[in-house]
């Protein structure tokens, strides 16, 4: 019987050794034990590799995940990336390090300034994003009344009902035999028996005269079965938005060098939309 006790005990006390060499030195809120204490930089530099062109570069070694935004959706990358931005503006970038278990985060911001926008690929639109109110856009009237653009800040809206409309222009500078792209970001509660219309052509609009030159890049038109409900995107989703004879889609090639007017024209019975970021850019 005592050597029984004695193995009985033995167990024990060996047990006992196991679990107190498996438990975690920390302990964090939820009991994992892998919060990682080091003390990691966020800071990075940044080159200009080329016109447009930019590297960004982390010189943390210790840390498990590095995380890049310039505003876009971010995610896990290497501890530098190349950026190229087409517009002249000022860019945010963000670097985010992390430690074991993504636990221990840090972050840094630098701003980037791109002074010139690039040639080819860059938005040849001014003020797109209407930031300085109406510079660079003429209202059209076509309608007496009935159909009013407004300049917001960072947008312009229309409002329009009893099937009146008005549109916004501008003269944009193209080169011959180059296939330019058209884009911008729209969003309304829902429309009713409303038209929206993007043009380009090298006629230039009248004042209290409709504007159809060129014919329809695209489109949100709710006799063609899109814009009923509420939306937030590129008007290029909408494409087609009825038959393909009705709108051309968001490529134009340009036969010759010039002047060419790039026209948003909208209206009908019960219209409220807002539009942002307006984009022509060259992609050939």
């Amino acid at each position: 019987m005592k050597n029984n006790k004695t193995k009985f005990w033995g167990i024990l006390a060996l047990a006992g050794m196991t679990l107190a060499a498996c438990s975690p030195e920390e302990v964090d809120g939820d009991g994992n034990g892998i919060i990682n204490t080091l003390d990691l930089d966020a800071t990075f530099t940044v080159t200009e590799v080329s016109a447009n062109h930019y590297r960004v570069q982390s010189g943390e070694t210790r840390a498990t995940s590095h995380y890049w935004s310039d505003g876009s959706v971010s995610g896990p990358d290497g501890d530098a990336r190349d950026y190229f931005f087409p517009d002249a503006a000022d860019y945010t970038i963000t670097h985010r390090v992390c430690g074991i278990g993504g636990q221990d985060c840090l972050e840094s911001v630098q701003t980037v300034h791109v002074p010139v926008s690039d040639p080819v690929q860059g938005n040849i639109v001014v003020n797109p994003k209407f930031l300085d109110g109406s510079t660079g856009w003429t209202i059209l009237n076509i309608s007496p009344s009935g159909a009013q653009w407004t300049f917001n800040d960072g947008s312009a809206s229309l409002v329009a009902s009893g099937f009146n409309q008005q549109a916004i222009y501008q003269p944009i500078q193209v080169e011959g035999g180059h296939t330019y792209k058209f884009d911008m970001t729209v969003s309304s509660p829902g429309l009713q028996d409303t038209w929206f219309e993007l043009y380009a052509d090298y006629a230039a609009p009248t004042q209290n005269s409709d504007y159809s030159a060129g014919g329809r890049l695209l489109q949100i038109n709710t006799w063609g079965g899109c814009g009923g409900s509420a939306f937030n995107g590129q008007l290029s989703s909408f494409y087609p938005c009825g038959s393909t004879s009705d709108v051309s889609g968001q490529t134009r090639q340009f036969a010759t060098s010039g002047t060419v007017y790039l026209l948003i024209k909208s209206g009908g019975g019960n219209a409220n939309l807002t539009v942002t970021n307006v984009e022509v850019r060259r992609i050939d």
